[in-house]
């Protein structure tokens, strides 16, 4: 709504009325969810506020992913501190954001299994990103250089097989072998 002010007076000068009611996704990590009140809480990408919203008790919970880790029964428990979610929302009845869906993509803990392309490595850190072209998806993963020397090997655009564990902020590699 555009307004202006008379005097005392406000008045509308243009009002927009949306024609459709608001409707997105996201993807973060859960920072917490009360199982109280439904409400799960992600971390913000831009602002420092965290996003909130209510969990529908219909609303669908699914893990997404490796067989591995999509073969394990999903639900709220995977709404755990550190859980990496997407989460599709509607507008609820007060026109405030509410989970549809929820696809949990890793929990803390978890272990995956990359083969994939070397997209960027830095040794002097021990990281890496890998590229994974079934999903067109990048994956960062930490390395400890010390604890797997045959990373030393490791130059951008190798073809390695590793395997890394979701500890609630990154991915870190506990074995590794290239192709």
């Amino acid at each position: 709504m555009q307004t202006v002010l008379d005097g005392t007076d406000v008045y509308a000068l243009s009002i927009h009325m949306l024609s459709r009611l608001p409707e997105g996704e996201y993807q973060n990590r859960v920072l917490s969810y009360d199982p109280g009140t439904r409400e799960l809480t992600l971390s913000a990408a831009v602002s420092r506020q965290p996003i909130k919203l209510p969990v529908a008790v219909n609303t669908l919970v699914v893990r997404e992913g490796q067989k591995q880790f999509t073969k394990q029964q999903s639900g709220e428990s995977d709404f755990a501190k550190g859980a990496l979610v997407s989460v599709e929302f509607a507008s609820g009845k007060q026109g405030q954001g509410v989970a549809s869906q929820v696809a949990i993509l890793a929990t803390p803990g978890s272990t995956f299994v990359f083969s994939d392309n070397i997209a960027s490595l830095d040794m002097h850190s021990g990281s890496s990103i890998l590229f994974d072209p079934q999903d067109a998806k990048s994956y960062q993963v930490s390395f400890d250089p010390a604890k797997l020397p045959e990373s030393r090997k490791l130059r951008e655009g190798d073809h390695l097989k590793m395997t890394a564990n979701f500890e609630g902020t990154r991915y870190v590699a506990s074995a590794l072998a290239v192709d």
